[in-house]
């Protein structure tokens, strides 16, 4: 892969310039009287403090994500005949889907908690089967648009994969995720969006937890990172960007989550491959813990560009604090984000995507 000039580290990544985007797109702004008003109040269903939490979080207004990078419109035209491909964990996951929404729609429309007009689609937990959750996204977007090649079976990880296409004609953008992090992946080739996809999931959803197995047998599982670099290049050949994550699922030298299978050598250089040359790969850093140093020079020493989700998170998190919300409302489950949240990510990836920084 050709190497380009070292791409230091964003400086936009910190507390002051987080919270500034979040205040200037009104993500937390309020009606002065409505502090008052809690005040008063004397009995409620809901305690005062969530309350006030999910008024902030609710009064977050659709579309902060372009807040930035000049309107939905604009982003699809820089975006123009584009395939960018994202691949990593679960947070980049839902990442993507919110992505997609506000590409597709103009806004998320995914807050979370008190969205009684639609599920979060950035949160397989208001589903209750993942199949279900695979099926929503495509339903909203149709089959024209995205195609989910998706199984999982919901009382365990084994042979499970999910690849997700989305196009969008009028502009010929694609997008793509493959899901990888300590477990290696599977699916049916081609590896990219078709005209002639046929969603199984309708069927899927009909056997609910029953869906023990794909019903058509996946052409590949357990597979090598090399392995699947060759395969995609195979079915599509390169990409214009491409969006790497990986959590907590590292395993440098002993450095980070112990149990991982992964280092850098065998996950991140063999993905460079699939990266027109001379682009270079964005990686997102952990949101779960912080990664120590020895994973993130090794990021910037192959001239990859950080795209830091816990720099992003973490103002989130101390704001919650200092106003003593609970925290649930900022997790779903200690690690994943409600729907709102993503539409602050999303903004960032995006000034990066689109040389805004």
């Amino acid at each position: 892969m050709t190497r380009v000039a070292r791409v230091k580290e964003t400086e936009s990544f910190n507390r002051s310039s987080t919270f500034m985007a979040l205040e200037s797109c009104g993500a937390f702004s309020t009606n002065e009287n409505d502090n008052d008003a809690d005040n008063n109040a004397t009995t409620t269903t809901t305690s005062l403090l969530n309350m006030t939490a999910l008024e902030y979080i609710m009064k977050s207004p659709l579309g902060c994500e372009f807040s930035y990078v000049g309107g939905r419109e604009h982003v699809l035209e820089q975006l123009r005949n584009k395939h960018i491909l994202f691949i990593g964990d679960s947070v980049l996951r839902y990442q993507y889907r919110a992505l997609l929404y506000a590409l597709h729609f103009g806004h998320t429309d995914i807050k979370g908690p008190g969205n009684e007009t639609h599920p979060s689609e950035v949160w397989e937990g208001d589903f209750h089967t993942f199949s279900r959750f695979y099926q929503q996204l495509q339903m909203d977007l149709t089959e024209q648009y995205f195609q989910c090649d998706c199984f999982r079976r919901s009382d365990t990880m084994a042979g499970f994969y999910e690849n997700m296409y989305y196009f969008e004609p009028e502009y010929n953008l694609n997008l793509t995720f493959f899901f990888h992090a300590d477990w290696v992946v599977g699916g049916h080739r081609p590896l990219r969006w078709k005209p002639e996809y046929k969603s199984e999931l309708d069927i899927y959803v009909e056997q609910g937890i029953n869906a023990t197995t794909p019903l058509v047998p996946p052409d590949f599982m357990s597979i090598s990172v090399p392995e699947l670099v060759n395969m995609v290049l195979e079915d599509v050949g390169t990409f214009d960007e491409l969006v790497v994550s990986l959590g907590d699922h590292w395993g440098v030298g002993g450095v980070g989550n112990t149990g991982s299978q992964w280092t850098w050598e065998e996950y991140a250089r063999p993905l460079e491959l699939l990266v027109q040359a001379p682009k270079t790969p964005t990686y997102a850093l952990s949101t779960r813990t912080h990664l120590r140093a020895p994973l993130t020079t090794l990021a910037t020493e192959d001239n990859w560009t950080l795209f830091n989700r816990t720099a992003i998170i973490e103002p989130l998190v101390e704001l919650f604090q200092k106003q003593e919300w609970p925290m649930n409302l900022l997790y779903t489950d200690a690690l994943h984000f409600w729907g709102w949240a993503y539409d602050r990510l999303n903004e960032e990836l995006l000034q990066l995507l689109l040389g805004f920084k």
